[in-house]
């Protein structure tokens, strides 16, 4: 089976994606978070479920947990905590590494 599904804003950058399901992918993109749903069908139908907004630099994943961590800047202090369940995204905490800078590759969720 293939399917394709654009982001929703025209200019996006895909910066990754992840599935949380058999039926769910979640798109991030440097304009926001995004997440979809897909029939299993011979169709392979594609239903935006809800998305949220906002500038990301980078993100880190762990599938084992569902959670997410997003920068808004390439070298940041503060790191935005999200977690996904059920189609829901979940915007928790925001850590604050007072004079700590870190990149993507600084960053890892176990």
């Amino acid at each position: 089976l293939e399917h394709s599904q654009p982001v929703r804003r025209k200019h996006s950058v895909i910066l990754g994606f992840v599935w949380t399901s058999n039926t769910k992918v979640v798109y991030i993109t440097d304009q926001g978070i995004e997440i979809y749903s897909i029939s299993q069908d011979k169709k392979a139908a594609t239903k935006h479920v809800r998305s949220t907004s906002l500038t990301i630099a980078w993100y880190c994943y762990s599938p084992s947990h569902r959670y997410m961590v997003t920068s808004s800047k390439t070298r940041t202090s503060r790191l935005q905590v999200w977690a996904i369940r059920n189609s829901t995204l979940y915007k928790l905490a925001m850590v604050n590494l007072d004079t700590a800078m870190v990149k993507d590759r600084d960053v890892s969720l176990i």
